[in-house]
């Protein structure tokens, strides 16, 4: 007589049909017990299947079922696990590459039979059929990876596939930058119609502060006593949960929105929030040169010499879109007759201008509030004389 399972080991048995079937208990989950069934026509391979699973219990690895796709895992993991560990722009993000570069490709394929030539047929098809940039296609295999160490985490998978995908050869293309005539071209331009946002773009091209910095600069962070600018905060578009959403007010308290509880932003208007900047290191006071020093003192006292607010705004102190202010950006330099380039070209612009003036990259690199190779070798700090002296070249060379 055969030996009887000890509980919870689960057991084999043969149906009238001759199928024998295999369960495995996985445990209680809110008070129920938890099994896995597996099943086969032949004796051998069920037993090895049940040994299989089993190990795999012991190993902490809890068995996912045939039928969960990674489109399932992807959704779960955007909802219940990655939103608690990022911020919610990079949140966006992810969501956005999981939704329109990783799904279409591979959201019907099961987790647990994933292959890495499932991966590298989404890599490539990405570029040669979506037509999407190579840095698109290694920003999906990232994305992917991530996930799949999560998956890994959960137990869900022995090993992440990715691993054994060489990341995808990315092939930059030149934004490109303005030169230095042109810059100044606009400048004149601007200075000859009197343009009102004259300072916003002096921001961008004295500075090389990110487009959300700028939007997000509040008058109580420009000192005029001191000639600097403080970037502690950005502007960003935060979601709200859903039963809020239809109900718009002019200011909506933190307990509203979508993000993860240690998440630090103040909100300002409707769903626009002030948040910490990319990176840690992008938190930084930069001084004003004269030029941008009389066109923020021109706009601050244009605007009543206020002590708060943001510093650009639209339609009443309403905070600007993205959109909005890329759009009178283009509009701008179609005006001055200026080459079109990107916002983000003004970053460019200036990292090539403080680069050809002689300014060590260390410098550079602490004022655009990036990470470098200098930096990582020990420069964690720039004196704001350094600093003053590095954003002066910029005064020089425009004259």
């Amino acid at each position: 007589m055969a030996k009887r399972r000890a509980k919870g080991e689960g057991g084999i048995f043969q149906r009238a049909n001759g199928l024998w079937v295999g369960t495995v208990e996985l445990g209680y989950k809110d008070g129920k017990r938890q099994t896995k069934t597996i099943t086969s026509m032949d004796y051998k391979t069920l037993v090895e299947k049940h040994r299989t699973l089993t190990r795999a219990i012991e190993d902490g690895l809890m068995p996912v079922t045939d039928k969960t796709t990674l489109d399932a895992w992807l959704t779960r993991w955007l909802d219940e696990i990655i939103s608690r560990e990022v911020k919610p722009g990079t949140l966006k993000t992810y969501r956005t590459v999981v939704t329109n570069q990783i799904v279409p490709h591979l959201g019907t394929k099961k987790l647990n039979k994933l292959q890495p030539a499932d991966i590298r047929a989404m890599t490539v098809n990405i570029v040669q059929k979506d037509g999407k940039s190579t840095g698109t296609s290694l920003q999906a295999y990232r994305v992917l990876s991530k996930s799949l160490v999560d998956a890994m985490r959960e137990g869900l998978i022995r090993d992440n596939p990715c691993d054994r995908v060489k990341p995808p050869r990315v092939v930059r293309a030149d934004r490109g930058s303005h030169d230095l005539e042109q810059v100044k071209n606009a400048f004149a331009h601007l200075l000859e119609c009197n343009d009102p946002m004259l300072s916003r773009w002096a921001m961008s091209w004295m500075t090389g502060a990110r487009q959300a910095e700028c939007l997000g600069l509040e008058w109580d962070r420009v000192s005029f006593d001191t000639d600097t600018i403080d970037i502690s905060w950005s502007l960003q578009w935060l979601p709200l949960k859903d039963r809020y959403r239809r109900q718009p007010t002019e200011l909506y308290p933190k307990e509203l929105f979508a993000v993860d509880p240690g998440f630090d932003f103040r909100p300002i208007w409707r769903t626009a929030c002030l948040v910490p900047p990319k990176t840690a290191r992008s938190t930084r006071v930069v001084p004003m040169i004269p030029p941008l020093r009389a066109v923020m003192l021109a706009r601050w006292e244009m605007a009543g010499q206020p002590t708060s607010g943001l510093v650009w705004t639209r339609d009443g102190g309403k905070p600007y879109r993205k959109i909005d202010d890329s759009n009178e950006w283009h509009a701008m330099l179609a005006r001055a007759g200026v080459p079109d380039l990107t916002l983000h070209s003004a970053r460019h612009t200036v990292a090539t201008l403080l680069q050809a003036g002689g300014v060590e990259e260390q410098v550079r690199m602490a004022l655009m509030g990036h990470s470098s190779v200098a930096a990582h070798r020990g420069y964690a700090h720039v004196d704001q004389a350094l600093s003053r002296q590095a954003l002066g070249t910029l005064d020089q060379l425009m004259g």
